[in-house]
């Protein structure tokens, strides 16, 4: 459950609150953008530490070619579940928006749970869209990046 703490798996709930706001500053979800200077997301997980529903947390560097901060939102995959649903059943029944890991964080298809292991490696290194499904009967898997985000919508070929 602790795969989105990145490598540490700190202990959050055991911290001061000095000591929390130095290891937020470390997560992911401020550093990936700061050293990236691009949006990211992070998630779906399940945030313990506040609400105990499936988020996930969107951030943007704040500055320029030299971020100097960033902003960011937490998001419950339930709001985008009604926001994404019909577009994603538009595409394909099954059509599913994964993130770079291949996490489900919303689909169309009932069966298919946020924070799922959908499509392991659906992006290359070059960010070609590929991969084959573990699920669907090891379909092969048409993918389709999302413009500047690490996001996907994956479905099966036909």
């Amino acid at each position: 459950m602790a795969w989105w703490q990145g490598g540490s798996k700190e202990r959050l709930a055991r911290l001061t609150p000095q000591e929390m706001g130095e290891t937020y500053a470390r997560r992911e979800w401020v550093t990936v953008p700061l050293e990236s200077g691009r949006a990211h997301v992070t998630g779906p997980y399940v945030d313990f530490l506040c609400t105990d529903e499936y988020t996930v947390t969107m951030t943007l560097p704040v500055g320029g070619a030299r971020p100097v901060g960033g902003a960011g939102a937490d998001v419950f995959v339930e709001s985008l579940e009604g926001v994404f649903g019909a577009d994603l059943a538009a595409v394909h029944p099954a059509a599913t928006l994964v993130n770079r890991s291949g996490r489900v964080v919303v689909s169309a298809d009932p069966q298919l749970a946020a924070g799922t292991v959908l499509a392991p490696g659906w992006q290359s290194a070059a960010g070609v869209p590929r991969a084959r499904g573990e699920l669907w009967g090891g379909a092969e898997l048409q993918a389709e990046a999302c413009s500047r985000l690490p996001l996907g919508v994956v479905y099966p070929r036909v």
